[in-house]
């Protein structure tokens, strides 16, 4: 029996025995049927031996002088530099290597970092992968700079005073542009944020597709993934074929202007609406190439602000000043047959939306099976790290819900979790408290999730335990 099939038929079994047993809510309806999660996190892996002891205070001239070289021309720092900041003993600049690391990836100066590295902790990279991860294969290739900086993220090793400036002049020698994001704002911990691999604006927003009655979009199988959204009563679904290209659809619906936006390494989808951010008017999302824990940061082009797909919050810049959270809308992960059954009067985007391109689907499908390809530190080991899941925020606290243990269960009615009321309707799971308030799932890995909300629980408990 295959894992799901086994947590489906676990789900089961909760149920009869809840209604076996008189196990029902405190609403109105008498056929809720109330059902456990599981407690809170547990270690999952052996504890790691103690972090090296860093220093306060300011690096010496020397080092400092090897660092500035360094950052300012990262391709010709020379090796008695990497000799200088490998013997200085002070583990806070394996910040600074390893950022380096990421932009120098194939030239020689990734490995003479990596050995700088090596010198300050004591240990082989392998040795780094093999502390947070027992289980993990000493001889897949890999990258040096994922290895040290999921330990070091691991190890919460602080940083240089200098740090921040250090990395924003690393990160200008990518692209120019980087250098207005990196700010001293306390909203983001630079340590977990990293370039992507693109540009500034690399990844271009689909603006304003072009849409197609549902009748009209024989193009798209049934089975294919889309992303649904209704606004005033108004459905569109944008395929996932072309969210995997774009990852930001900036779009009119119900009146309203909205983006639908999925961060493909985490698959977290997330719609928002964008007509009216205080202080702006209508807001532009656009790719700024920077990711935080494998997760994509969106920037706003009026005002050089950052803002966090996984949530809408801004975290630099003026919309940070101002507190800016955009309003997140229900976004329904499904197939095309069962959201056009839901919403007969959709509309779907066009196969060609109006950018000239062909758009081929599954194309991210085997590239991070495995986990998440940037560093993210420690993985709550309780579920596999990129199951998808739905993350609720609910009265007592969040809850990560299997969408298909959910959708066998719901198939027999409401039930209540953790405080929260779920039910069938237009062709997804709808979350609300007791007093009938609408609580909006966010659809992602369960990585990504864990590390948003820690202390989640998870639903169906014996997920957890398997």
């Amino acid at each position: 029996m295959s894992r799901r099939a086994l947590v489906v038929a676990m789900v089961a079994i909760a149920a009869v025995a809840a209604v076996v047993f008189g196990i029902v809510g405190d609403g109105s309806d008498e056929d809720e049927t109330v059902l456990p999660v599981s407690d809170g996190p547990s270690p999952t892996n052996p504890p790691l031996p103690p972090a090296p002891i860093s220093p306060t205070g300011p690096v010496s001239e020397e080092v400092r002088a090897a660092l500035d070289s360094l950052v300012s021309d990262p391709l010709g720092v020379r090796l008695t530099e990497f000799e200088t900041l490998g013997a200085s003993g002070d583990p806070r600049i394996a910040w600074q290597l390893v950022d380096h690391m990421r932009i120098t990836i194939g030239f020689p100066g990734e490995t003479f970092s990596s050995n700088a590295v090596a010198d300050l902790l004591g240990l082989s990279r392998i040795e780094a992968r093999l502390l947070r991860d027992p289980d993990a294969d000493p001889d897949a290739v890999g990258l040096a700079w994922a290895d040290w900086t999921d330990l070091l993220l691991a190890w919460d090793v602080p940083t240089t005073q200098d740090y921040v400036d250090d990395k924003r002049e690393l990160l200008a020698q990518v692209d120019p542009g980087f250098a207005v994001f990196v700010t001293d704002d306390d909203a983001l911990d630079w340590r977990r944020v990293t370039w992507g691999g693109v540009e500034r604006d690399g990844i271009p927003t689909l603006v304003d597709p072009i849409v197609t009655a549902a009748e009209e979009a024989a193009w798209l199988p049934d089975d294919e993934m889309i992303l649904g959204l209704v606004v005033d009563g108004e459905a569109r679904a944008y395929p996932q074929r072309h969210l995997d290209v774009h990852e930001i659809a900036e779009d009119t619906l119900g009146d309203r202007r909205v983006h639908v936006t999925l961060c493909t390494l985490c698959g977290s989808a997330v719609a928002f609406d964008t007509t009216d951010v205080p202080g702006v008017g209508p807001l532009r999302l656009r790719t700024s190439g920077l990711l935080e824990s494998s997760n994509k940061l969106m920037f706003d082009p009026e005002t050089e602000s950052l803002l966090r797909q996984f949530s809408g919050d801004a975290v630099t810049g003026e919309l940070l000043d101002a507190g800016i959270e955009l309003p997140i809308l229900a976004l329904t992960v499904t197939s095309r047959s069962d959201w056009r059954e839901a919403h007969p009067d959709t509309t779907v985007l066009a196969e060609d939306p109006g950018t000239g391109r062909g758009y081929t689907p599954g194309v991210l499908e085997a590239r991070d099976g495995d986990g998440p390809i940037f560093p993210v530190g420690d993985i709550d080991g309780r579920l596999p790290s990129n199951l998808d899941v739905l993350g609720v925020d609910g009265p007592e606290g969040p809850v990560a819900f299997e969408p298909e243990a959910l959708d066998a269960v719901l198939a027999d009615g409401p039930v209540l979790v953790a405080g929260i009321r779920i039910d069938a309707a237009d062709g997804r799971p709808r979350f609300m408290t007791v007093d009938g308030d609408e609580l909006t799932p966010l659809s992602t890995r369960w990585f990504a999730w864990a590390q948003r909300s820690p202390d989640t629980a998870i639903w169906p408990a014996e997920a957890a335990a398997s």
